[in-house]
């Protein structure tokens, strides 16, 4: 006796039908779950800046700045108070930078910390910021971030794109004006291995003309002891 299979059925029909359909959504949302959101962009990069900010450990840093006709060079460290602290080593000027407070400058002819405007440098006030807090208020373009080509497997190189218009909003550069609107490409270099953010590296940009009007690199590594001894004081 011939026996329909019971996908023939109408009702049967319906039911797997809904039930392939219930598994391919289901199917669907396991993998955007986890490849789609632990792998994405904004993620390694929200994951590798938590790592950075939690560790206990001084972070040596390097920053370089170069634009038309000049380059300047920052070496120091990101103390665990998220303060910045090093030299401008091509002029041997000594700074201090609290996480949130004005730059200050130990003045070389008396030995004295004087706020930055005080000594004619409040230019240097763009330049000596954490990289870690500026990734962290860019923290709402993170859904947007892009992974780049990157022929060394050990890092992963993600990218940011940076509106003249959320620019704005930010803490960044408030004492430069180059006369044009500015947009900004982030490239963020994360150690697979370690999600230690190893180089941040800003370039600014003319929106109109698309020209590179200056670059600035910051890069990490561990520290467990400062080659600048001095500790700053706020006493003369």
């Amino acid at each position: 006796m011939y026996i329909n299979p019971l996908i023939k059925e109408p009702g049967r029909k319906k039911e797997f039908i809904f039930l392939s359909v219930f598994l391919f959504i289901l199917c669907c949302s396991v993998y955007y779950f986890l490849f789609f959101v632990k792998f994405h962009p904004g993620k390694i990069l929200e994951k590798a800046l938590s790592y950075m900010e939690g560790n206990d450990e001084v972070l040596a840093i390097v920053m370089c700045e170069e634009g038309e006709g000049y380059r300047i060079n920052f070496e120091g460290n990101v103390l665990n108070n998220g303060a910045l602290y090093g030299k401008i080593t091509d002029f041997d000027l000594e700074l201090y930078c609290p996480e949130s407070g004005k730059l200050l400058v130990k003045d070389l002819k008396d030995g004295r910390w004087k706020e930055a405007s005080e000594l004619g440098l409040q230019s240097l006030t763009a330049l000596i910021h954490s990289p870690l807090t500026f990734l962290g208020a860019c923290s709402p373009l993170f859904q947007k971030a892009k992974f780049l080509d990157n022929p060394d497997k050990t890092n992963t190189l993600i990218s940011l794109q940076i509106s003249p218009e959320f620019l704005e909003k930010l803490p960044l550069d408030k004492a430069r004006n180059f006369g044009n609107e500015l947009s900004l490409n982030c490239v963020v270099s994360v150690n697979q291995e370690t999600s230690f953010i190893d180089q941040v590296n800003l370039s600014f940009v003319d929106k109109n003309t698309h020209k590179e009007l200056f670059n600035r690199n910051f890069s990490f590594s561990f520290r467990r002891d400062s080659p600048f001894k001095t500790i700053y004081s706020s006493k003369p």
